[in-house]
C-alpha cells in the first residue's frame, strides 16, 4: 500500500502553465529594463539566444533504469492498514516499508507541477534535488504485489510526464518568435523617441549613470550550454543626423543654381574632374550654411558624394 503522506502530490501542487508563465514574463521585464543604448547596438541574433537561453526549459527525464530500493521499519498508523487486519484504531504498528529512489534530470518544481492536459491521478513523493522517491507498506511479505503496485505507480508518473514535457515543447517552440517581437518592438519604440528628438535639433545627452562596460550574468536555466549576455563596445547609440525641409530645399536649390552656371559656362569647366566640379559646390555651400559640407559623407554603409 502507497504511503499518503510525504513531502508531495506529484504533478499536483501547481499549474505548470503558470510556471512557464511565469518565467517567460521574468525575461520579458529584463528585455523591457534593459538599457536603450545597449539595445540599440547590441547584435539582435546574439541578443536573442541569450534571453531564449534564460526563458527555455529543458524536458524533464526519469531514469527508470536507475532504480534502486531501501528498506526500514516504520510505525503505520491503523487507518492505513487493510481492513483484513485486526488492528486498533488510533494505534500504531510497526511494519516493514520499502522505499523506491528515481533519479531524474531537470528542473525540480517541474514535479509539483499539473499539465494541462493530465490523467486524474496522483501520489505523495518526496522531492530532492537529483531524485523523488515514493514508499510502499509490506504487509503480507507479499513481493509480487509490491512489484505490481511499484510498476501501477511508474506507468501512471510516465504518462503524466510525457504530457509535462509536451506542454514544455509547446512552450519552447513559442519563446524565439515571442522573444524577437518583444525585442523588436521596444527597439522600435526607443528609435521613435531619438527620431524625434533629432528632428527637433535637440542634442540626446547620455545618461550619468551609463556604464563603459555591461556587466554579463550567466544563465542558470541550462547546464548543458551556457549563453553568455553579448557585449557591446559602443555604448552610446548616435541617432541619424536630420535637418528641416526648409533648409534642405534652400541647400537643393543653390546646388541647381551652380549646376546652370557650368552649362552655361562650358568653356570654363569642360576640362574639368569631379573631383574639381565638387570643389565649386563646396565653395558656395560653406558659407551658406553653418556646420561643415563635405566632399565625402559616411551614410549608413557606404558613402555619399
Amino acid at each position: 500500500m502507497t504511503r499518503n503522506y510525504l513531502n508531495y502530490q506529484i504533478f499536483a501542487e501547481k499549474q505548470l502553465r503558470d510556471f512557464l508563465g511565469q518565467r517567460k514574463l521574468s525575461v520579458i521585464e529584463l528585455i523591457e529594463n534593459e538599457d536603450e543604448d545597449y539595445l540599440l547596438n547590441v547584435n539582435e541574433d546574439d541578443y536573442v539566444t541569450y534571453k531564449l537561453s534564460l526563458a527555455y526549459v529543458d524536458p524533464l527525464q526519469i531514469h527508470e533504469n536507475k532504480i534502486h530500493g531501501t528498506t526500514s521499519e516504520q510505525m503505520i498508523p491503523a487507518e492505513q492498514f487493510p481492513f483484513s487486519f485486526n488492528v486498533r484504531k488510533g494505534k500504531s504498528y510497526k511494519q516493514q516499508v520499502i522505499k523506491f529512489h528515481i533519479p531524474f534530470s531537470g528542473i525540480r518544481d517541474l514535479f509539483i507541477h499539473r499539465p494541462s492536459c493530465f490523467i486524474a491521478w496522483s501520489m505523495g513523493i518526496e522531492l530532492h534535488d537529483k531524485e523523488f522517491c515514493f514508499e510502499i507498506i509490506d504487509f503480507n511479505n507479499d513481493t509480487e504485489s509490491i512489484q505490481q503496485e511499484k510498476n501501477a505507480n511508474l506507468k501512471n508518473i510516465m504518462q503524466q510526464l510525457q504530457n509535462v514535457n509536451s506542454e514544455i515543447k509547446q512552450y519552447n517552440i513559442r519563446l524565439e518568435p515571442e522573444i524577437k517581437q518583444i525585442f523588436n518592438t521596444r527597439k522600435k519604440r526607443i528609435l521613435g523617441n531619438n527620431s524625434v528628438l533629432a528632428s527637433l535639433g535637440i542634442p540626446i545627452k547620455k545618461a550619468d549613470n551609463v556604464s563603459s562596460t555591461f556587466a554579463i550574468p550567466t544563465p542558470q536555466t541550462r547546464t548543458k550550454i551556457v549563453v553568455s549576455k553579448p557585449i557591446v563596445k559602443d555604448v552610446v547609440f548616435k541617432p541619424e543626423p536630420t535637418i528641416d525641409y526648409k533648409t534642405y530645399y534652400e541647400i537643393l536649390k543653390l546646388i541647381h543654381s551652380v549646376g546652370k552656371m557650368f552649362e552655361s559656362l562650358p568653356s570654363l569647366y569642360a576640362n574639368k574632374e569631379e573631383e574639381h566640379l565638387r570643389d565649386h559646390f563646396l565653395m558656395m555651400l560653406q558659407p551658406s550654411f553653418e556646420g561643415s559640407a563635405t566632399g565625402e559623407t559616411f551614410n549608413k554603409t557606404g558613402k555619399t558624394d
